[in-house]
C-alpha cells in the first residue's frame, strides 16, 4: 500500500528541477541581498544605526545628554594671592527623543511554480533584486523624509527677501508620528521658498555654507563614517555634502575654480574630486529631491506604455529646483534595515546560520497564497503551484542633533548651460 508524507507540495514539484539547485535557493538570495543592499543606501550609511530586534515595541526612545553653553568669550581668574579662586560650576541636562516605529509589507506577484517552468530561477533573482532594490530605497527616502521634516533650517541660495541673511527658519516636526498629513513643511511653504531663490550651489555659496553651519548653527563635523574601515579618513573633521552628481559636476566650471584648483590634479580627465576648501566631503545620492516652481517635487521615474520600462520622468528631468542636504556629526540615528554584513566575510558561513538569522526586512518564499481560477472562484494553493516573495520592514529614526541636518534650496545649471 503506498504511503503519502505530509510534505508541501511545492517540495514535490522540485523534484523535476535541479534537486541541489533549488536547496541552495534560499542561501543564494541572501547572498544577493547582502551583496546589493548597500548599493541603493545613502542615508544609512551617514547617520548612526540602532540594531532592530523582533519585538522591540512601538515605541523607540532615545536619551542623550546636553553640553552647558560657552558663556563667555573673556575670561579673567583671580591671581593666586587673592587667597580662594573663582569657580565654574556646570551640569548637564539629559533630554529624550521618543519616535512611533512604522512598518512596511512589500511582496511579489503570484509565480507559478511549474515543472515545465524552465526559467524559474532566473526570473526569481531578478525579482528578489527588484523588491531589494525597492526596500533600500524606501528606507532611504523615509529617513530622508523625517530628517528634512525634523531639520529646523533652511538655506536658501541668493535668498532675495531682504533679510540678507540665507539661513531661515523653517517649520519643523516634533510630533513622535510623523505622517503625511501631519508635514509641516507643505506644498505652498516650498512654493514660497523657491521664490526667494536667485543663484545655483556655486563655490561662493558652499564657502557661505561652511560658515553658515560651523558658525551659526552649530553643527559638529564628522570624525568617520558608519560601517566603514577606519583607515578611511576622507570624512574625518568634514561635514557631508549630500547632492546630485549634476551640482557637483558643475563645480569645475564655477568662474571661481582657477583660483583654488589643484594645479597637481588633471580635472578634464580624471572630473572634480576630493574636498570642497577641506570643510566638505561630497555624497552622491541617485535620486534628490526636485521641484517645479508651484512647490510640487516630481516622481523620479514613470513607466513607459509602450515598452514597460521604466524611464526618467520628464518633469523630474526638467525641474529648475534640487535640494542638497549638508550633514554634520550625530544628526539623527536610524533603525538598520538590511542584512548584517560581518558574517558574510566569514569562510565557515554555512546555510544553517543564515536561517538561524532574522534581520529587518529579510525576504522568504512562500507558498501561502490564494489562487483565482478562471471561473473567479478562490481557493488555496495547495497544489504548491505558485510561489511568491513576502517581506517587512520597520522604520524609526530619533533625532539627536536635527540642526546639524540642513536642507539646501538653490537653482539647477548644469555645465554648459547658460
Amino acid at each position: 500500500m503506498p504511503v503519502q508524507y505530509n510534505l508541501a507540495a511545492s517540495a514535490q514539484l522540485s523534484n523535476s528541477e535541479n534537486p541541489n539547485a533549488f536547496a541552495k535557493l534560499q542561501y543564494y538570495l541572501v547572498e544577493n541581498e547582502a551583496k546589493y543592499f548597500a548599493d541603493w543606501q545613502t542615508y544609512n550609511q551617514l547617520f548612526g544605526t540602532l540594531n532592530w530586534k523582533p519585538n522591540m515595541g512601538p515605541t523607540m526612545t532615545g536619551v542623550r545628554p546636553t553640553r552647558t553653553p560657552i558663556g563667555q568669550t573673556s575670561f579673567y581668574p583671580l591671581e593666586v594671592k587673592a587667597g580662594v579662586p573663582n569657580k565654574n560650576v556646570y551640569s548637564i541636562v539629559e533630554t529624550s527623543e521618543s519616535c512611533t516605529l512604522k512598518w512596511q509589507d512589500f511582496d511579489s506577484m503570484q509565480i507559478p511554480f511549474l515543472p515545465n517552468f524552465q526559467d524559474f530561477k532566473p526570473r526569481i533573482t531578478d525579482l528578489h533584486t527588484e523588491i531589494v532594490r525597492q526596500m533600500a530605497y524606501s528606507n532611504d527616502f523615509f529617513i530622508r523624509t523625517a530628517a528634512l521634516e525634523r531639520a529646523p533650517y533652511l538655506y536658501i541660495a541668493g535668498n532675495n527677501d531682504g533679510s540678507g541673511a540665507s539661513l531661515v527658519d523653517a517649520p519643523y516636526q516634533t510630533a513622535t508620528a510623523l505622517t503625511s498629513t501631519n508635514a509641516l513643511k507643505t506644498t505652498a511653504w516650498w512654493q514660497a521658498q523657491i521664490a526667494k531663490v536667485t543663484t545655483n550651489l556655486s563655490l561662493a555659496v558652499l564657502d557661505n555654507l561652511a560658515n553658515v553651519v560651523r558658525d551659526d548653527i552649530g553643527a559638529v563635523p564628522f570624525e568617520g563614517v558608519k560601517n566603514t574601515p577606519k583607515e578611511n579618513e576622507l570624512i574625518k573633521g568634514k561635514y557631508v555634502w549630500i547632492g546630485s552628481l549634476e551640482s557637483f559636476q558643475y563645480l569645475k566650471w564655477d568662474p571661481n575654480f582657477q583660483q583654488f584648483r589643484n594645479v597637481n590634479t588633471e580635472y578634464s580627465t580624471a572630473g572634480f574630486s576630493g574636498s570642497i576648501f577641506d570643510q566638505f566631503t561630497f555624497r552622491a545620492e541617485r535620486t534628490p529631491i526636485r521641484f517645479l516652481a508651484d512647490g510640487t517635487n516630481p516622481a523620479p521615474e514613470i513607466q513607459n506604455q509602450n515598452t514597460g520600462d521604466a524611464v526618467p520622468n520628464p518633469q523630474y528631468v526638467n525641474a529648475p529646483f534640487e535640494l542638497a542636504f549638508i550633514c554634520g556629526a550625530d544628526a539623527m540615528k536610524t533603525i538598520k534595515v538590511g542584512p548584517p554584513p560581518k558574517p558574510f566575510s566569514s569562510k565557515d558561513m554555512t546555510q544553517a546560520k543564515f536561517f538561524a538569522m532574522n534581520w529587518n526586512g529579510e525576504l522568504n518564499l512562500t507558498d501561502q497564497v490564494l489562487i483565482t481560477y478562471p471561473d473567479g472562484t478562490v481557493d488555496l494553493n495547495s497544489r504548491g503551484r505558485f510561489v511568491k516573495f513576502i517581506g517587512s520592514v520597520s522604520y524609526g529614526i530619533i533625532a539627536c542633533r536635527p540642526q546639524s541636518f540642513v536642507p539646501v534650496l538653490y537653482r539647477r545649471k548644469r555645465a554648459g548651460v547658460v
